[in-house]
């Protein structure tokens, strides 16, 4: 791993010189030389195989002391959250503090655990605090929305992590940026997925969807009503689709694995002859399998009693069972590019008093109600499916950044926010 540890000085000078450009100095001019004799020409030599594009080089990002300001002191950041429980969220706010610490700033985290009383309390306190700059990754975003615009008024700039507050069906106009894909990506790969799966057994199947939460239009609603759209894609409704014989609504998990063990033993009771069990993300995925194996159903591909699985979030222990052959699909939401853009969006607007417009290369479309090209302080981020075929390759990446989220490097690529190279 290539590390670039370099001074604030002189990065700010590098990054004058990759905006502004240099020329090489004039050549002095030499007298021409007297012609040579010609030779004959050579045979052509056989062309090259193509290299392979290689992978980015990881970056040990910011440089030191690349999150102090101009008078030495440091950049100071609130990152409030609405759980930081699950793994995804451990590595998202250990990863955020690790990087920014590296630069010498400081680093806050605020933990409302799923209180929305509790998450006003902490905005109006870091207001008063007046950092730097507040992340959010809320509990119900629109709640935040008159902490954001009195935060703003007062010169404290906002971020969003996943979850943002939405006004007439965009993002907020106070928000620097947004790091995401306003949850519109997992459920078209997911609905994908069980379309396909569907055709290959040949015959119509029977599936079981289990929610997150209902109402929760800032994750819930969004996955629900784009899965439902891909599988009803060209047909009225599911069922109209005939790869689909059944659509159960198992019902509401709120996100727990106790209640989805419930939601799941209840579903399997009464639709004992189900195909396939959908559910957005591992914080339920502990309970279907704890239900499955309660009912003497959890078997892997090839097996005549094995019952499918279709999930998200893509933790270690979910990835092992898909490796395993007992889960069949799995979303990785890269959390580690949530990360880079958040952490790099920070520095550029505080630091370097930049604008997204000016530093934002993500690409892509988030689905068809958010056009992510529209504006830059969406910064984009895929969601990937992972199947029996690519689960090793993924475990592997994981792998290799270890359990250390803090350490966590950032990724040398321009896929989603720049970044000055020395």
């Amino acid at each position: 791993m290539k590390r670039f540890i370099v001074p604030l000085l002189v990065v700010i000078v590098v990054v004058g010189v990759i905006f502004a450009g240099c020329t090489a100095p004039a050549e002095t001019p030499t007298a021409p030389t007297a012609p040579t004799t010609p030779t004959a020409p050579t045979a052509p030599t056989a062309p090259t195989a193509p290299t392979e594009p290689t992978e980015p080089e990881e970056l040990v990002f910011p440089w030191e002391g690349c999150f102090l300001k101009p008078d030495g002191t440091p950049v100071r950041v609130y990152f409030i959250t609405d759980q930081a429980a699950n793994v995804t969220m451990s590595i998202h706010t250990k990863h955020s503090q690790g990087t920014i610490e590296a630069g010498g700033g400081e680093w806050t985290l605020l933990n409302c655990e799923q209180d929305v009383a509790r998450q006003s309390s902490m905005l109006e306190d870091s207001l008063l605090a007046r950092p730097d700059a507040i992340v959010l990754h809320p509990v119900q975003p629109p709640t935040t929305i008159p902490y954001v615009e009195r935060g703003t008024s007062e010169g404290i700039p906002f971020f969003v992590s996943m979850m943002p507050p939405i006004v007439d069906g965009e993002l907020h106009e106070d928000i620097v940026a947004y790091v995401g894909n306003y949850q519109l990506k997992r459920g078209p790969i997911q609905g994908q997925y069980i379309v396909d799966w569907a055709e290959a057994q040949g015959r119509p199947i029977k599936v079981g969807e289990m929610w997150g939460l209902y109402g929760f239009e800032e994750f819930s609603g969004p996955v629900h009503r784009t899965l439902h759209e891909t599988v009803s894609a060209g047909y009225g409704t599911m069922t109209d689709n005939p790869i689909i014989e059944e659509w159960w609504d198992w019902g509401d998990t709120m996100f727990t694995e106790d209640l989805s063990y419930q939601v799941c033993l209840d579903g399997l009771t009464a639709n004992s002859d189900v195909d396939l069990i959908y559910c957005e993300c591992d914080c339920m995925t502990g309970g279907v399998i704890a239900a499955l194996k309660a009912m003497d159903r959890y078997y892997p591909v090839g097996d005549e009693r094995h019952i499918a699985v279709v999930t998200g979030d893509a933790e270690d222990w979910s990835l092992a069972e898909v490796e395993a052959g007992f889960i069949d699909c799995q979303v990785d939401m890269n959390i580690d590019r949530y990360t880079d853009g958040l952490v790099k969006a920070i520095w550029w607007y505080v630091v370097m008093g930049k604008s997204m417009e000016e530093v934002n290369t993500s690409f892509g479309r988030a689905g068809p109600e958010f056009d992510l090209g529209t504006s830059a302080r969406n910064i984009d981020v895929d969601d990937s499916l992972v199947t029996i075929d690519n689960v090793i390759e993924v475990r592997a990446k994981w792998a290799s950044y270890g359990k250390d989220y803090y350490s966590w490097p950032l990724c040398q690529d321009e896929k989603f926010i720049q970044y000055p190279t020395p």
